[in-house]
């Protein structure tokens, strides 16, 4: 396994840095893998608002602004690939424990002024959406896979009145609980749900939120969620290997060189379908997005609580099959 002269710090936990173009505390720097240091340049590195802000200042194009000869890499060091660790899961009764909280939870409170509170009591024990102590208001998106084992949960902040998350307030539950030793399997948000219906076309989206809301719009599909752009990775999709499924990428531009959200994802479904997958990807974002709305990132859910100046929904309902 070759051994290269720098790469982004992937430590644990993340170390963020003030991003030099926003300004927010989001920048993961490169690090040395030979001197067992930073990169002496602390401009070096990437933002992880990748839509929001998209600032990626690599070493090579540090050398090549500077003049300077990019090293190249020192003698390759072999070694085996160390075997992955057993995932670790969560005992089911922190998911009841969550969802019994008396306490204020923002998202559910925007999804009860949206479907009222049946509808969103149906939502909530179809997703098994917790309410944490962390933040005020906070919600819990708990990862439950296809055998009902508990991965870990996301810890999320919501706007209750746009239904909007509030920046820097996600977490792991198994990060706050500092669960020691624990590895993380993440399997899509919703997954639990295939043991209800076998036949179902499957709808992965990107964010939690969306996959609820969506449910309660067009419940004619099992809605997933990939919980970003980079979490469509191939061995996710090993539980849906007979299932029909619709990628339903957000609204983006290219920052990093590897495409759009669409792109990328229409790339994933390509080999998927080269592995005897059934996947494709829905044009509705990608065709109704306006540069603007590409800059902020819309997804699906946006379009359908966008009301024209005739009070109706900007998209069909019947064309989110598409």
């Amino acid at each position: 396994m070759e051994i290269y002269n720098f790469s982004l710090d992937n430590s644990k936990p993340n170390r963020l840095f003030p991003c030099p173009d926003c300004l927010q505390r989001t920048f993961k720097r490169y690090w040395d893998n030979f001197k067992n240091e930073y990169f002496p340049d602390e401009d070096v590195g990437r933002c992880n608002r990748e839509f929001n802000c998209g600032c990626h200042n690599s070493p090579k194009q540090f050398f090549e602004k500077n003049g300077l000869d990019y090293p190249k890499n020192e003698v390759p060091k072999l070694s085996l690939p160390k075997p992955k660790p057993p995932t670790t899961y969560i005992d089911t009764s922190w998911v009841e424990k969550s969802m019994n909280r008396p306490i204020p939870n923002y998202f559910i409170d925007y999804i009860k002024r949206l479907f009222g509170e049946k509808i969103t009591n149906d939502l909530i024990n179809k997703f098994r959406i917790g309410t944490s102590k962390h933040w005020k208001g906070a919600t819990v998106f708990w990862q439950i896979d296809q055998d009902f084992k508990v991965r870990s949960g996301k810890i999320m902040l919501y706007n209750s009145q746009i239904g909007k998350r509030v920046e820097f307030r996600d977490d792991w539950v198994h990060t706050v609980a500092k669960l020691k030793n624990f590895t993380i399997g993440q399997c899509f948000f919703g997954l639990h749900q295939l043991a209800e219906n076998s036949t179902k076309t499957i709808g992965i989206v990107e964010s939690q939120k969306s996959a609820v809301i969506l449910t309660a719009i067009n419940p004619n599909l099992l809605w997933l969620s990939s919980g970003g752009v980079y979490g469509v990775q191939i061995e996710r999709f090993k539980p849906l290997k007979d299932r029909k499924i619709i990628l339903y990428p957000d609204a983006g531009i290219e920052k990093d060189g590897k495409g759009t959200p669409f792109q990328k994802w229409s790339k994933r479904a390509d080999e998927l379908n080269q592995s005897g997958f059934e996947v494709s990807v829905s044009k509705l974002v990608e065709n109704a997005a306006t540069d603007e709305q590409r800059i902020k990132g819309y997804d699906l859910v946006d379009y359908y609580t966008m009301i024209d100046q005739n009070g109706q929904s900007v998209l069909n309902k019947n064309a989110i099959n598409t």
